[in-house]
């Protein structure tokens, strides 16, 4: 039988109670002490997850992937009314997608490679609306970030 735990956090390898919540009305299972958790948010919610690398065609993988990431987002958005921001990434530049290009017979243009990596990206966003399923709020690609991501690597070497 479920019952209605105080919040706990992991720290280290200890789980702690939170000190000084504002009591929620929704809460959640938690598999780990078999209680009920409060739902702690700001609204709205931010959601980040890694999306494809866009190299080949989507496959069972995938479509298991965002079809549990769409029911989770529905739950949170529909069921329990919380506003949600939801921000997926797409790998579009990766050495699987210049692999891939060589087999098909790309030349070593760097746009060629965007291109097919574009055009992978387009038949999954098919595939995924033929599920069903949400597309994201926002789309975050690689290749639009490559100078942040070249700063970032600098920063921590």
């Amino acid at each position: 039988m479920w019952k209605i735990s105080k919040r706990y956090i992991k720290t280290q390898r200890l789980w702690i109670q939170v000190k000084n919540e504002t009591p929620q009305s929704e809460t959640l299972p938690n598999q780990l002490v078999n209680l009920y958790d409060p739902l702690i948010h700001k609204t709205p919610l931010t959601w980040y997850s890694c999306g494809p690398t866009v190299y080949d065609s989507a496959h069972l993988g995938h479509a298991r992937t965002y079809v549990c990431t769409d029911i989770l987002r529905r739950i949170i958005s529909n069921h329990f009314q919380i506003p949600l921001h939801y921000a997926m990434g797409i790998t579009d530049i990766d050495d699987k997608i210049i692999k891939k290009g060589k087999q098909l017979g790309y030349s070593n243009n760097s746009s060629d490679y965007l291109q097919l990596a574009k055009n992978y990206e387009n038949e999954f966003f098919s595939d995924m609306d033929k599920l069903n399923i949400l597309r994201p709020d926002a789309i975050l690609k690689v290749s639009n970030y490559i100078n942040e991501i070249f700063e970032f690597i600098q920063v921590r070497r």
